[in-house]
């Protein structure tokens, strides 16, 4: 698995896509700019584009629709107080913004909190939202959402739900053919409670699963490399073969772009 260095003023990045000029765009989580980033494809920063008419509350996923618009989802929500999310709706060129504003439904079976999430990806007009769930639980449950992907607000609807054995879902993403549907997670424990230590997996499936109901421990591929503090953030598609991974920065690495080739049986 090749991998390159992120401009360090991108230490916190949480979402990427490749662009139609094979560029790839970025974002950042809470506490950093409105701005998306733009770098080649061995992460050498090219351009920062901030956006006036947004606000980067906790920005968490970027994905983008077959007509080249972008959306950001400001959908963190680590302390479960939010009760109200926006989705930035943004053109190629990056100029025209519109706003998805949207709730969760008031009563999830099992849901006694707002979720907090980092997934989401478009889709047939849609846009799929996956909440983190329980690390430590025995089967940690995410549930899946569809929201529009025009301008307004809405009340996200429930569409299925997913267990990633001992792991958080940080990203999503659809291949280009959009035939397959991928997830990135890790599980993240700490060793006589100071050294911490993480493993990054990938979930795969065929993106016909979006029609709803239950799925259980899909296909996993674990991401190779030594086990250690890092945070896996950000997923795309290169191509049909090879997956884009980011890491942000941690007390032991800088934030990196990795290069993942796909393992099919």
């Amino acid at each position: 698995m090749s991998k390159y260095p992120i401009d360090p003023i991108m230490d916190e990045i949480s979402g990427l896509v490749v662009s139609r000029d094979s560029n790839l765009l970025w974002i950042l989580d809470s506490g950093n700019p409105a701005s998306i980033y733009r770098t080649d494809l061995q992460g050498k920063l090219l351009k920062i584009s901030p956006f006036t008419d947004a606000i980067n509350i906790d920005w968490e996923a970027l994905t983008q629709d077959n007509q080249a618009n972008f959306y950001i989802a400001d959908i963190g929500n680590n302390r479960h107080k939010r009760k109200q999310f926006t989705i930035y709706k943004i053109g190629y060129d990056l100029t025209q913004i519109d706003q998805i504003i949207f709730e969760y439904p008031n009563e999830i079976e099992g849901l006694e909190k707002t979720p907090d999430a980092e997934s989401l990806v478009w889709y047939e007009g849609k846009l799929w939202l996956f909440t983190k769930n329980n690390s430590g639980a025995k089967n940690p449950l995410s549930n899946w959402y569809s929201i529009p992907d025009r301008p307004g607000r809405f009340e996200a609807t429930i569409e299925g739900q997913v267990y990633f054995k001992k792991r958080v879902p940080t990203d999503v993403a659809i291949s280009p053919s959009g035939t397959e549907i991928a997830w990135i997670s890790y599980r993240y424990r700490k060793i006589l409670g100071f050294l911490p230590l993480s493993s990054g997996s990938i979930f795969i499936l065929p993106v016909s699963c979006l029609n709803g109901g239950q799925i259980s421990y899909p296909k996993r591929m674990r991401i190779p490399g030594f086990r250690s503090g890092l945070q896996y953030e950000s997923l795309g598609y290169l191509n049909e073969d090879t997956l884009l991974i980011g890491n942000e920065r941690t007390a032991i690495d800088r934030p990196h772009l990795r290069y993942l080739k796909i393992k099919r049986d």
